[in-house]
């Protein structure tokens, strides 16, 4: 979903594998903790969404995946912020660009599975970042249109 130049170690110092390396709810009580500590945080408590991080820690030029799910019928974009100390050793985010499923076309389906190819079947969207004052980045991920494909 989301591209970075992880540092290491975002909530998980131990771990070399690619694989969960912390997560967060919005519906996370968050009254006796400061979330400013944690890498994913959501300033304004809307929905439902749901963010994983994944990484490959040891390896800083790798990029970290954020996998997003709202369980709610999201009327909205979806908002989190990110604390980019936790995940870059220079505090500095590169690029941030999300990945969706493309709107459902039989044909082409058809051919990533006989290719084993699913490339095609991705698009690209700019996410727009915004600098909070406490160092936190705002990321808003827009409303999308949802892509399934009939049973």
């Amino acid at each position: 979903m989301h591209h970075f130049s992880p540092s290491s170690k975002a909530c998980n110092p131990g771990s070399t594998a690619i694989k969960t390396q912390c997560y967060a709810n919005s519906q996370d009580d968050t009254r006796w903790i400061n979330e400013l500590n944690y890498p994913i945080s959501f300033p304004k408590k809307i929905g439902n969404p749901h963010v994983w991080a994944r990484a490959r820690p040891q390896a800083t030029t790798a990029p970290v995946v954020l996998h997003v799910i709202d369980w709610d019928l999201p009327a909205d974009s979806i908002q989190f912020a990110i604390q980019p100390s936790r995940f870059f050793p220079s505090g500095e985010v590169g690029r941030i660009e999300a990945f969706t499923a493309i709107d459902y076309q039989s044909q082409m389906h058809q051919w990533a599975a006989t290719h084993d190819d699913y490339q095609a079947l991705h698009q690209s969207i700019q996410i727009h970042v915004r600098p909070l004052l406490d160092g936190r980045l705002h990321i808003q991920l827009p409303l999308l249109k949802w892509h399934w494909a009939p049973c």
